[in-house]
């Protein structure tokens, strides 16, 4: 297995369980990542509003042809 899979984030919780992957190497990993915080872009969302999306109005959902015997 490439050693860069190891340490995705979202498998290294079972990788350490299952004893793949050790706990110490796993944070010596994360303490190697450059800081890249400045990167980030800020998002702006809001919940529980009950517009459409523009994209919905102007652009109807597919309709899916029936079959052909």
């Amino acid at each position: 297995m490439p050693e860069n899979r190891l340490f995705d984030k979202r498998c290294a919780q079972h990788y350490i369980s299952t004893g793949v992957l050790n706990q110490e190497a796993f944070l010596q990993h994360l303490e190697t990542l450059p800081d890249v915080a400045e990167k980030a872009c800020p998002i702006e969302a809001r919940m529980g509003e009950e517009s459409p999306s523009p994209s919905s109005e102007t652009n109807p959902p597919e309709t899916i042809p029936p079959e052909i015997p």
